[in-house]
């Protein structure tokens, strides 16, 4: 856990010239400090636990952290040519492994608007990250920088110790862009690394986004993760989220509908195996009206692993004209496995459509015996049926090499899972 005397020092090799700035950044580790970790007590925090985290010291990231010939062989090889790469390693951009972003990219330090209120329910690790930040990530794609790569953030961790970071980013689509973006998070640590990530992504007016998150960091570490996408009018939003690694992970995904005829699709893959946690936030707030959303999230299990789901969609009174779905679907593939599905609509427009529904099963017996009756054996099968279950998910892109990343990186977590 993160003491006075590493933020004292945090402090003092990071000042920030706004006052005000540094007053807010002391109040957010005092804060931290009252209130701790959100806890099982908290409703939003039901279902997971912090604890492990409380007597971990943890090192603060620095952009003086080199990494082995090793680690940057090894990174260099999670990067695709044909992409758009922006690299950052222990929380800092990385210009040697990453492609030229100088039209893209800048970088800015925190300021007031950073350490307002985001999420209520997720605003004790919010107090955490904000103590220990200094800078931000801004990243804009206009009309006159839009590219048709496919734009991978890379966030890459290794450490010899316990890592803490918590990189900030901001993208900014302007007006009448389409973009295609991957997160990424890959990460080479025996000591077991927290990321704390916090991103704000906005679309300007008829703004097109594909986004893919693909979490998979190593056996040991911990993700705390938001994302939280802004729509004005007519924008859309197509996002997959991929929960694949660390032994336990908390993502929060905040849609704000700001505009009329903006449209979302949220989707999610939760594959886990061992003794790994996945906990899914989701909150689909429709401010404004003659909008439609969808949530789709499917979960695949295995030993003991545990899932958690919890949609939240909240209709404003004005929001008329909305239309609002939301799916879980769960596989089990052991009677050790656990998963937990909390719908939660919150509605308060007379004219709307809203719905939610939820699935938890196992492999279905006779398609197991329409392959084992023709010569296939039960792990084969059982990889099969589960591939096709998941699988699914990979066709809400458009984009073709997103569909192709979302099949590599499944198709290898399932193969780990099902040996």
């Amino acid at each position: 856990m993160m003491n006075k005397e590493k933020f004292l020092s945090f402090k003092q090799n990071h000042p920030l010239d706004s006052i005000m700035a540094t007053q807010m950044r002391d109040r957010a580790f005092e804060n931290f400090t009252t209130n701790g970790f959100p806890s099982k007590k908290d409703e939003a925090w039901k279902y997971t636990s912090l604890t492990h985290l409380k007597d971990v010291n943890f090192d603060l990231a620095t952009d003086e952290n080199t990494l082995s010939h090793e680690d940057m062989k090894w990174v260099s090889g999670q990067l695709d040519s044909s992409y758009l790469n922006v690299v950052f390693t222990n929380g800092f951009f990385n210009s040697t492994l990453s492609d030229d972003v100088d039209d893209f990219l800048k970088v800015e330090e925190v300021n007031v608007d950073d350490f307002k209120p985001v999420a209520s329910t997720e605003q004790k690790v919010i107090s955490w990250s904000q103590a220990f930040s200094n800078q931000k990530f801004i990243f804009e794609v206009s009309k006159l920088n839009q590219t048709q790569q496919v734009i991978q953030f890379t966030f890459f961790q290794s450490h010899g110790k316990a890592l803490f970071v918590n990189p900030m980013t901001e993208i900014n689509l302007k007006e009448n862009t389409s973009t295609k973006i991957i997160f990424n998070y890959v990460s080479r640590n025996h000591s077991g690394c927290l990321i704390n990530s916090h991103a704000h992504i906005k679309l300007a007016r008829q703004a097109n986004l594909q986004f893919l998150q693909i979490q998979n960091e190593a056996l040991v570490d911990t993700h705390l993760s938001r994302v939280i996408f802004d729509l004005a009018d007519q924008a859309q939003l197509t996002s997959l989220d991929l929960s694949l690694g660390g032994i336990l992970a908390r993502h929060y995904l905040q849609v704000n509908f700001n505009g009329e005829h903006a449209q979302a699709g949220v989707y999610g893959v939760i594959a886990l195996g061992g003794r790994q946690h996945s906990d899914q936030y989701t909150f689909i707030n429709h401010v404004k009206g003659l909008n439609s959303s969808i949530q789709k999230y499917k979960s695949i299990l295995t030993d003991q692993s545990n899932s958690i789901f919890r949609g939240r969609v909240r209709i404003e009174q004005d929001a008329q004209k909305t239309n609002s779905e939301q799916l879980n679907n769960s596989l089990m593939l052991s009677r050790e496995a656990n998963v937990s599905s909390i719908p939660q609509l919150e509605i308060y427009a007379n004219d709307v459509k809203a719905g939610h529904g939820s699935t938890v099963g196992q492999l279905n017996k006779e398609e197991m015996f329409y392959f084992l009756s023709r010569g296939v054996d039960q792990v084969t099968a059982t990889k099969m049926l589960a591939y096709g279950f998941v699988m699914e998910m990979a066709s809400v892109f458009e984009n073709s090499q997103l569909k192709e990343k979302v099949s590599n990186v499944l198709n290898e977590k399932l193969n780990g899972m099902l040996k």
